[in-house]
């Protein structure tokens, strides 16, 4: 190979080499910038997306409503106060009244444990 005698050519190879390092590497980092942006694109439009598919979501017969949300408090207060609920949740007419049937049994649990 020639080699010319004015120039060094070791130090000129030597920066043409890391010349094409620091390209390569510039080349990845944009590569891997642009499929960040799709992947965050691409799943924000699935988002989106998913927004319409659960149009009929109130509609479905297996899903809770209003009285079952307020059965399971109920429930969950009559177990902690070790108060029976089930005959308010299987005979529920209205919310309002369950709610005044199981406040009653509340006062009373409390006249109780004063009277003991």
């Amino acid at each position: 190979m020639y080699k010319a005698t004015n120039i060094d050519t070791d130090k000129a190879l030597k920066a043409i080499n890391d010349s094409r390092a620091i390209q390569e590497r510039a080349s990845q980092l944009r590569s891997e910038k642009e499929r960040s942006y799709m992947e965050g694109l691409n799943k924000g439009l699935d988002i989106a997306e998913s927004l319409f598919e659960c149009s009929n979501y109130e509609k479905s017969a297996q899903e809770a409503n209003y009285i079952d949300g307020v059965c399971e408090v109920l429930y969950e207060l009559g177990k902690e106060l070790d108060i029976p609920t089930q005959d308010i949740r299987d005979n529920i007419a209205s919310v309002d009244e369950a709610c005044a049937l199981f406040a009653d049994r509340i006062r009373e649990a409390i006249a109780r444990d004063k009277d003991q």
